[in-house]
């Protein structure tokens, strides 16, 4: 590098409702690739499907799990949002120079075929 060159910066991306039985494993499928794992949780939905369930997998839960996937890389965020586009919007406010984006989805993981199973 000549010094007018930076580095490319490659980060992950997980919006987080739930999904407690793969966060981890998903976050540390991609841990070595990436230099920041971006977790944005909601304690409301934000896909365009509300309930009045209690979400099983609680905030603390969740912590844990993304701490036990990402360790130090990770960049955890909170907040509520109107819709999948806006919580999806929020890593660009984020990290405005990132290079590339890995989105990572905590709720799925690779099925015996190689196939994404959902939780």
């Amino acid at each position: 590098m000549d010094g007018n060159e930076r580095m490319v910066r490659i980060i992950s991306l997980t919006i987080c409702h739930y999904g407690v039985d793969f966060m981890k494993y998903a976050l540390r499928s991609v841990h070595d690739a990436v230099d920041a794992q971006y977790v944005l949780y909601t304690p409301e939905g934000s896909h365009g499907h509300k309930t009045t369930a209690i979400n099983p997998d609680t905030r603390e839960q969740l912590i844990e799990c993304a701490i036990a996937g990402a360790g130090s890389k990770l960049r955890w965020h909170e907040g509520v949002y109107a819709n999948e586009s806006e919580h999806r919007a929020k890593i660009h406010e984020l990290e405005p120079d990132a290079d590339c984006i890995v989105v990572v989805d905590a709720d799925e993981g690779a099925g015996r075929n190689g196939a994404g199973d959902k939780a």
